[in-house]
């Protein structure tokens, strides 16, 4: 049975979801420039700590900022297969109509 989608699976607007990412990424770049300036200003080994961190953030950053959000969609085995237990799918004024997905692209016209 294919699977039912539903519109509250939707993932977030490409707009909101690309200013999320810039959130991240200037944040962990922020954190790099911290680092820099705490570097001048504490001495020893912490300091070295310090500007490894520096050295490194660039890179988690960009990953992080590349990170997709998926949305935690249920799985397979936890969807009922009986229709009349997907109350979670109609509120119940209206028909359910059962149908599939076809994987086949249309042939020609």
């Amino acid at each position: 049975m294919a699977r039912t989608q539903s519109i509250t699976a939707a993932g977030d607007s490409a707009t909101r979801e690309r200013r999320v990412r810039e959130r991240r990424y200037n944040v962990l770049m922020g954190l790099r420039v911290v680092c820099i300036l705490v570097a001048f200003l504490i001495p020893g080994w912490p300091k070295w700590v310090v500007i490894a961190a520096a050295v490194v953030l660039p890179g988690i950053a960009v990953v992080v900022a590349n990170q997709k959000n998926y949305k935690a969609l249920p799985d397979d085995d936890e969807l009922p297969n009986d229709p009349t237990e997907r109350a979670w799918l109609s509120d119940g004024q209206h028909d359910v109509i059962e149908g599939s997905l076809d994987d086949d692209p249309p042939r020609g016209r």
